[in-house]
């Protein structure tokens, strides 16, 4: 089915860590127009409910439980480019759903991390427990009220890397070669990045860089926080054993 549908249209993937910046970048993906609209398309909650995020459908609203259609709409609806986000779990569903064997050849991949893996950390754990993850939620005050947790903050640090070592894992045992982007490098940049990723996937460059509804989560209290973090013995030995970090031209 993956064949067929790259007969007609650039298909990609952003392999995503939580926390990434992914969304944001996303939705800038999918305003931009002929690039296609690169939503968590397998992420159980959008699956199972009835909530519209950022334009895209879930099947409920869709009217269907057939994957194939759900695939073949999501594509159509691309105009000639169709993406997905995945994360590590979602990624590695697909590899055993399909026997061990990805479509490598047929997707262009992507991989989006974040450098400052602590904010990052902190982000993960602020949103696990407050149940906020976007600012398309409503007023972000929940976050404000939270209390600093450090051993729940490095347990979410500890995650993250280990996401980023099975994706490292995935990468050598599939053939994958994804482009590699930096949240970091993309907020310095967003117009010459979207233009990056639009040429990767052999689509027009856009001129402008589309309005997007996200903002910004971080605070003050993320940046103190942070430098809590760097005192702790246990977070250095947890960093020591994260991926280098590396980008490559999309």
């Amino acid at each position: 089915m993956i064949g067929a549908l790259a007969e007609r249209s650039a298909l990609y993937a952003i392999l995503i860590i939580p926390r990434s910046g992914s969304t944001w970048f996303c939705e800038i993906i999918g305003k931009a127009g002929g690039l296609g609209k690169p939503q968590e398309w397998f992420n159980l909650d959008f699956v199972r409910g009835e909530a519209m995020h950022l334009d895209c459908k879930p099947p409920k609203l869709r009217g269907t439980r057939d994957i194939n259609r759900y695939v073949s709409e999501i594509v159509e609806e691309g105009n000639g480019a169709a993406g997905v986000q995945l994360s590590y779990w979602q990624a590695q569903s697909l590899v055993e759903l399909s026997g061990g064997w990805l479509p490598v050849g047929k997707i262009k991949w992507f991989y989006l991390r974040r450098k400052d893996i602590l904010s990052q950390a902190i982000s993960l754990y602020k949103s696990a427990a407050t149940g906020y993850w976007h600012s398309y939620q409503g007023s972000s005050n929940r976050l404000g009220n939270l209390s600093f947790d450090p051993e729940r903050c490095t347990g979410r640090l500890a995650e993250l890397i280990a996401a980023e070592i099975k994706f490292e894992e995935m990468f050598a045992s599939c053939g994958i070669s994804p482009c590699r982007l930096l949240y970091e490098d993309i907020q310095i940049d967003p117009l010459g990045s979207l233009q990056s990723f639009a040429a990767a996937i052999g689509r027009d460059v856009p001129k402008s860089l589309p309005g997007t509804e996200l903002r910004l989560l971080r605070n003050s209290q993320t940046d103190s926080w942070r430098h809590e973090l760097e005192a702790s013995y246990r977070v250095a030995e947890i960093l020591s054993a994260r991926p280098g970090i590396a980008t490559n031209s999309a």
